[in-house]
């Protein structure tokens, strides 16, 4: 059985404000999203990686897979003109090689700070449940805006979670979801578990970590930057991880 990682590297990252895609920024001579795949290469539970790629990036990327000895990286893909087109076009690459049962997470390129227990996770749970999706508990106050300055909505936090990726499912289950959501018209949906709740299935929950955050903004890129910092005194990013969930992030 494979597992097979489709990381998401199709877009602009406009919201960095940066000239290069976000995903391509370099930290220490080396592309945020070489970090993410160096993530999944390290994981021995993982098989195979495909990414999805903005285009005319390709073969920058396919050069620095080279380079770092990216050996799991089976296919380059050309992204979408939008995050659900890019998955369909992740997992049309990944029906030309891999079997129903096979397990698909779906990672954003820009999360390069996954831990091993969170991969390791999702496939567990993929396997036993047909599906797993990566959370984080609200730690902060949440109101919902109403559109009246004075009047927002108050909501119990206790209930509430954000979503991360990976979301994870077997080859099967995915294609069969995003048929129905085709027929559905549900292509404004970013991410699969949108389409999941949407669809009605029951979704099953893995959970994350502050570190696997997503690389958005211009503060998020210092933030990686400082972490990597700390990493490299060691030589190894997912030891600092390792590390660093051991001490803070499961007391």
């Amino acid at each position: 059985m494979e597992n097979i990682a489709i990381l998401t590297a199709g877009g602009i990252g406009s919201r960095t404000t940066q000239i290069i895609p976000k995903q391509f920024i370099s930290i220490y001579d080396k592309p945020i999203i070489l970090y993410t795949m160096e993530a999944f290469q390290k994981n021995p539970e993982i098989t195979s990686i495909v990414v999805v790629c903005l285009n005319g990036w390709e073969k920058y990327l396919q050069t620095y897979a080279n380079q770092y000895n990216i050996t799991k990286l089976k296919k380059i893909v050309i992204g979408g003109s939008s995050n659900y087109e890019s998955i369909l076009a992740g997992i049309s690459a990944v029906k030309e090689f891999a079997k129903d049962d096979d397990i698909v997470m779906i990672h954003d390129g820009n999360r390069p700070l996954i831990s091993d227990s969170i991969i390791t996770n999702n496939i567990r749970t993929a396997k036993e449940f047909g599906n797993a999706i990566t959370y984080i508990p609200t730690t902060e106050v949440v109101f919902m805006h109403n559109g009246q300055n004075d009047k927002p909505t108050l909501l119990d936090r206790d209930k509430l979670i954000r979503t991360q990726t990976p979301h994870t499912a077997k080859l099967g289950f995915m294609i069969e979801v995003y048929e129905r959501a085709e027929k559905e018209n549900l292509n404004d949906k970013a991410a699969f578990c949108s389409v999941l709740s949407s669809l009605g299935y029951t979704i099953h929950f893995v959970e994350g970590n502050a570190l696997n955050f997503k690389i958005t903004f211009k503060e998020d890129i210092k933030i990686f930057k400082g972490l990597v910092s700390l990493g490299d005194k060691d030589n190894d990013l997912q030891w600092f991880i390792w590390k660093w969930n051991k001490c803070f992030l499961q007391r």
